[in-house]
């Protein structure tokens, strides 16, 4: 089939999410960090889109986040066209790696596997789970509990309004510094939660707030001299029960487990989620090293 790769501008960017092309549960919406990119047939009718999104603080990096070609153009080269076309365009910005994070049923994830690698992704990790929790969902009384029988580690888990602040501090006295970094345009205090352990940042767990005002596991961080290792499950309660006080009920909250102890943890915590989804990684150097 032949297909015309095109850099889409803003006013197509947004006719895409107002029409539906772009699912609004994965909360993408154009910023100058993100570049879309179509496939036309002869017609200038739009088969399929590509969506990037630019690291700032690396400017080697981009994420793909959402790929999508038409029903009637599949297995027809379309969707292999249009990433080798904004690969080619990526280049030209200095974007050398690639991460994709995917997510959906055993069978979806198997298929988008199969067309990634294709296209010169592999994948990084095992399948992990999201769960998917309705604020009201979670118990007052399993937290509370949790919070009478571990009073120690519960205090353990800080909310640090200065975080960035307090990096630069350690950075300029030549401390060794955690492996945890968020982009300070990103960072929300009342969203995040560290666990001390020696008077060190040992794990973080952060949620970002989406668009409709559900939220969703943005960065988590667990250090190698980490000795709790139910610290993660932790972070989360805690940052669960204090968020409880200011969260409508019918707020959905994403919490991406990679683990599978924290996987079993959570679920023994708070209980099913009301859906739950497979997610995996992917990542694929382009232009050489």
């Amino acid at each position: 089939m032949e297909i015309r790769c095109v850099l889409l501008k803003k006013e197509q960017q947004e006719q895409l999410i107002q029409c539906g092309w772009i699912p609004k549960e994965l909360d993408i919406v154009p910023d100058e960090w993100r570049l879309f990119f179509g496939g036309l047939d002869e017609g200038k009718n739009l088969k399929a889109i590509a969506v990037y999104a630019l690291s700032p603080r690396n400017r080697k990096n981009a994420a793909l986040e959402y790929i999508f070609v038409q029903k009637q153009c599949r297995r027809q080269g379309v969707g292999t066209k249009l990433l080798q076309f904004s690969e080619e365009q990526l280049q030209l910005l200095g974007r050398k790696r690639l991460s994709c994070e995917w997510h959906g049923s055993e069978q979806d994830l198997e298929n988008v596997t199969s067309f990634l690698q294709e296209a010169g992704f592999r994948p990084v990790k095992k399948p992990a789970h999201i769960l998917v929790y309705n604020q009201g969902q979670f118990q007052g009384s399993e937290l509370q509990k949790l919070q009478k029988t571990s009073p120690k580690l519960w205090k353990s888990v800080v909310r640090i309004d200065d975080y960035h602040e307090l990096r630069m501090r350690r950075l300029l006295a030549q401390y060794e510094t955690t492996g945890f970094c968020i982009e300070e345009r990103d960072y929300d205090p009342e969203l995040c939660r560290f666990y001390i352990e020696d008077g060190e940042i040992r794990a973080a767990a952060c949620l970002r707030r989406m668009k409709n005002g559900d939220l969703t596991t943005m960065k988590g961080y667990l250090s190698p001299q980490l000795q709790n290792k139910f610290a993660m499950t932790l972070l989360i309660a805690v940052l669960i029960n204090d968020l409880r006080t200011v969260l409508q009920p019918e707020i959905k909250i994403y919490l991406k487990l990679y683990r599978s102890n924290f996987y079993e943890s959570v679920k023994k915590l708070f209980g099913e989620g009301q859906e739950e989804y497979l997610f995996r990684e992917y990542e694929r150097v382009i232009g050489g090293r």
